[in-house]
C-alpha cells in the first residue's frame, strides 16, 4: 500500500514538472553563466563548457596463460606502465605488486 501510495505521488509530481517546463532540444538550450558579475546565456552544446584534457592510453592487465601463471616480467611491465600514467595524468593509486 505505502509504495502504490508513493509511486502515484511521484508520477503526479513528474507530471505537473512537465507542464512546468518545455522541454528543447539541446541543440536551442542555453545556460545562464555569471563571470565577474556579468551574466550572459552560453549554448548548451558550446565549446565553453570543454576542458583541456590530455588523452591517457588504457594498457590492460596482462592475463594469466593456461597454467594459471603470467608471462615471466608481464606484470612487472604493466605496473611500469601504469606507474608512468599516475604520472602524466596526476592520479594516485595505491598499487601492491605481489
Amino acid at each position: 500500500m505505502c509504495n502504490s501510495f508513493i509511486f502515484s505521488r511521484v508520477t503526479k509530481m513528474t507530471t505537473k514538472s512537465n507542464k512546468m517546463y518545455k522541454t528543447k532540444p539541446l541543440e536551442n538550450l542555453t545556460i545562464d553563466i555569471e563571470e565577474d558579475g556579468i551574466s550572459r546565456k552560453v549554448p548548451a552544446l558550446s565549446s565553453y563548457f570543454i576542458t583541456p584534457r590530455s588523452p591517457i592510453q588504457f594498457t590492460a592487465p596482462p592475463k594469466k596463460n593456461k597454467q594459471g601463471q603470467f608471462l615471466l616480467g608481464a606484470k612487472e611491465d604493466w605496473l611500469c606502465k601504469i606507474g608512468n600514467l599516475q604520472i602524466k595524468s596526476g592520479m594516485v593509486i595505491e598499487s601492491s605488486a605481489s
